[in-house]
């Protein structure tokens, strides 16, 4: 299925099949409080929502939820971006964006802003953004990312990273801290950032 520019209200895709994209896509209606329980404007549970060849954006009003399936933004050309407000993957497969930028907006009810639980997530070398635009606190734990930067609401506002598996997690490009804190949860957790680490004047 091709699936054209469009705004939906909640969009799931449980099918064996292939969705591709060739717009952009937002899904969502009114956005829910940080802090308030998820709203999955976006569910993958099985098949394949394709970014396609041109990398169109997918904007999300509140939450996706992929426990299945793939959701594949690492388009062949120019990729889009990705911006909810969190993730959270118990399933499936998550290609990253190459070359765009996934961004998470605030915590769901259970503290985080990414949260991963089960299946797999390749950064292929993009770029993950936490920009909160109210106060609080937000929980992340991908397993590997690539580029990371955060900015949180304000300077006390806080990113408390938190490991997938292994005590470990793994920064393999640079990380940005612009605005807000960025912790562990535990003292026997590791950071790993293979390249920079740049800490901004707010950071």
């Amino acid at each position: 299925i091709t699936m054209p520019t469009c705004t939906l209200k909640r969009l799931v895709q449980s099918g064996a099949g292939t969705t591709e994209l060739s717009g952009a896509l937002t899904v969502g209606s009114s956005t829910r409080a940080a802090g308030a329980a998820a709203i999955n404007d976006l569910t993958i549970s099985a098949g394949k929502l394709d970014v396609g060849s041109s990398g169109d954006n997918i904007t999300c009003t509140n939450d996706i939820l992929l426990s299945g399936g793939t959701l594949d933004a690492d388009a062949a050309s120019s990729d889009g971006n990705i911006t909810c407000q969190s993730i959270l993957m118990s399933g499936g497969t998550f290609e990253a964006p190459s070359s765009g930028i996934i961004t998470v907006t605030a915590q769901a009810s259970t503290g985080w802003s990414f949260y991963q639980t089960g299946g797999t997530f390749n950064a292929n070398g993009g770029h993950v953004k936490v920009d909160f635009s109210a106060s609080g606190a937000g929980h992340f734990n991908p397993h590997q990312c690539h580029d990371v930067t955060i900015e949180m609401y304000n300077s006390a506002s806080a990113t408390v990273w938190r490991d997938f598996t292994g005590n470990t997690m793994t920064i393999t490009g640079d990380l940005t801290i612009a605005e807000g804190v960025f912790k562990r949860d535990l003292a026997s957790d590791t950071l790993t950032v293979t390249g920079d680490v740049s800490i901004e004047s707010g950071g």
